[in-house]
């Protein structure tokens, strides 16, 4: 009798069990449509998983909720540790987890507010990549492992590989300037350095229109002393970056922009980002392969080329007389 007893105890806990993890998994395998769907889950199976314990377990029920609120405390201890190491800026867990968002200004790791120009690197920011490219990027092709790109920022969030006290030329714009993909050594202020030889501040940043482009200027560059300045305006994009400003400043206007900072830079955020990733394979842009030639060298082998397709839009005359505003205020 003792035999069957404990048998059918057995055979009881085990179905239990069993039933426990089947049903998990499958309701697991439906997927996750939202965050709140996930962390009700995961609350959920965390709850149950402890009910299951009790259920099962020889301990006294005292002794079990005891290991329950115990277990419970420590986990929100450390969860909040890591939350508040993003919060006092001391880790940055977009790049711990390789999680950016290119749609917003502050999604991306080495970012911080600026009231008037959104967004900055922080001082001496720096990174390592394979180097792909926008078109690389466009066309699925894999980073190239032997070309390990450096980028550097100064104290001011520039790409300049030494700070800079002043400077004969400086040149002002967007990621053409910056060029976050490409070496030091190629970069089109280095060349121009190499080419004058003078000094030349790169003073681009990703992104940035003809407002923040201006508040550069008056800013950095004239503390700079320059002789020159050059300024690269660029039709495909400063347009449409001149009319979203306002709304962008207003979206991440007092509080906001804290918050979102904090939001952005979390422990809990990039966990979710990381498991929400997309897994969908990578397909080419059609329009970059439409702008294709071919490049024939002195053997007649010819190499493809791919030329990045025109964003070039047109403008309402209320934009051209804004931005032209902009430049003539330099």
């Amino acid at each position: 009798m003792k035999f069957k007893s404990w048998w059918r105890h057995r055979s009881v806990a085990s179905a239990t069990v069993i039933l426990f993890i089947v049903g998990y998994a499958i309701l697991f395998m439906t997927g996750v449509s939202t965050i709140r769907h996930l962390l009700d889950n995961l609350v959920a199976g965390y709850l149950i998983t402890w009910g299951l314990y009790g259920m099962l377990s020889n301990l006294p029920r005292a002794e079990v909720g005891k290991r329950f609120i115990l277990t419970t405390l420590t986990i929100g201890f450390c969860f909040l540790l890591a939350e508040g190491a993003a919060l006092i800026r001391l880790v940055d867990y977009r790049g711990i987890f390789g999680t950016f968002d290119s749609r917003n200004a502050l999604g991306s790791v080495g970012r911080r507010f600026d009231a008037e120009l959104i967004w900055q690197y922080e001082p001496y920011y720096s990174f390592e990549a394979d180097y792909q490219g926008n078109l690389g990027r466009a066309l699925c092709i894999p980073p190239d492992t032997s070309q390990r790109v450096q980028v550097r920022y100064d104290r001011l969030g520039f790409r300049n590989s030494r700070d800079l006290s002043n400077a004969d030329i400086v040149v002002i714009g967007d990621s053409y300037i910056e060029a976050p993909m490409v070496p030091h050594g190629v970069l089109s202020t280095t060349l121009l350095s190499e080419l004058q030889g003078k000094t030349v501040a790169n003073l681009g940043n990703s992104g940035y229109g003809p407002q923040q482009e201006l508040g550069v200027l008056k800013r950095f560059a004239f503390a700079l002393q320059p002789k020159t300045v050059v300024w690269a305006f660029f039709e495909g994009n400063d347009f449409s970056n001149a009319r979203q400003y306002d709304l962008k400043i207003k979206m991440l206007s007092g509080k906001n922009a804290y918050w979102q900072d904090i939001w952005f830079r979390s422990f809990s955020r990039n966990l979710l980002a990381l498991y929400f990733r997309s897994t969908k394979e990578c397909e080419p842009n059609p329009s970059s392969q439409r702008y294709m030639g071919q490049f024939r060298d002195h053997t007649n082998a010819a190499t493809p080329v791919f030329f990045a397709s025109s964003e070039v839009m047109t403008p309402s005359d209320d934009e051209l007389k804004g931005v032209s505003r902009y430049i003539l205020e330099a």
